[in-house]
């Protein structure tokens, strides 16, 4: 089980919105409890459709993908989560056992790709970084 991560979200996230979208619902629970405790609001969907009906709804700050589920796979959501105009603007951090030179995702569709099983410190790190680049600010 992952460490508790020490940090909070730097000033101006509080309570952005992640949507997780994992078919695992182990993951689901302990990710979305790391993140709440770091200051995150979570949105969770545990299939690539979901994700997308999710984000059309919620309208997430940044979006965790994973890659590998049944039926529609994760790189397909992200293609039509980006064929969008509402949601064509959300970063997607890729959220996958694989490895990132596996990829099969568009990397101009990727803000980050954080591997499972999940180090706290990388991933409210590649957060960060996704909502930096939502705000404009590199």
């Amino acid at each position: 089980m992952p460490e508790e991560p020490e940090s909070s979200p730097a000033e101006g996230n509080t309570r952005a919105t992640v949507l997780l979208c994992d078919d695992d619902e182990g993951v689901r629970a302990v990710v979305s409890r790391m993140l709440e405790q770091a200051g995150y609001h979570v949105a969770l969907a545990d299939s690539a459709q979901a994700a997308i009906e999710q984000a059309r709804a919620v309208r997430p700050s940044v979006i965790l993908m994973d890659l590998t589920m049944p039926g529609t796979p994760g790189e397909a959501a992200m293609m039509s989560l980006k064929a969008r105009p509402e949601t064509r603007g959300i970063p997607v951090i890729v959220f996958s056992g694989r490895e990132p030179s596996e990829r099969a995702a568009d990397p101009q569709q990727v803000v980050d790709w954080v591997q499972k099983p999940v180090d706290p410190k990388r991933l409210l790190s590649a957060l960060e970084r996704a909502l930096n680049l939502r705000r404009g600010k590199q």
